[in-house]
């Protein structure tokens, strides 16, 4: 049995923060990168997660799209509530993911101003 390297975990990948002086239990983790709060993993992985939220909201108005041409193409009530049902999820999806790369996109500035 291998032993895990610990010098890797015992720190934030963004701020470099020591493991003990993290705040909350739950740990972030990207792609072999820990975190020690979200705004840090919102600000290491910008790029992924902006990719991420482009991806599905595209997928997610596809669905939108295709059911609305379904309820006007044959009105009932099953395409009505299950046009309405997508419609809240889809909102509340891309605000969720559109928080995360503003929060990292804002932590990444404040980084570049500060050390220049």
């Amino acid at each position: 049995m291998t032993q895990r390297n610990n010098t890797r975990e015992g720190f934030c990948d963004w701020c470099g923060k020591p493991h003990y002086m993290w705040t909350n239990r739950l740990r972030y983790q990207g792609l072999g990168t820990y975190y020690c709060s979200a705004k840090c993993y919102a600000a290491g992985e910008y790029r992924i997660n902006l990719y991420f939220a482009l991806c599905s909201i595209l997928i997610l108005g596809v669905i939108v799209a295709f059911l609305s041409f379904q309820l006007l193409s044959t009105p009932s009530e099953f395409y009505v509530g299950v046009t309405q049902f997508v419609v809240v999820i889809f909102l509340t999806y891309s605000s969720v993911c559109a928080c995360c790369p503003i929060v990292g996109r804002s932590e990444r500035r404040k980084r570049e101003s500060t050390s220049s």
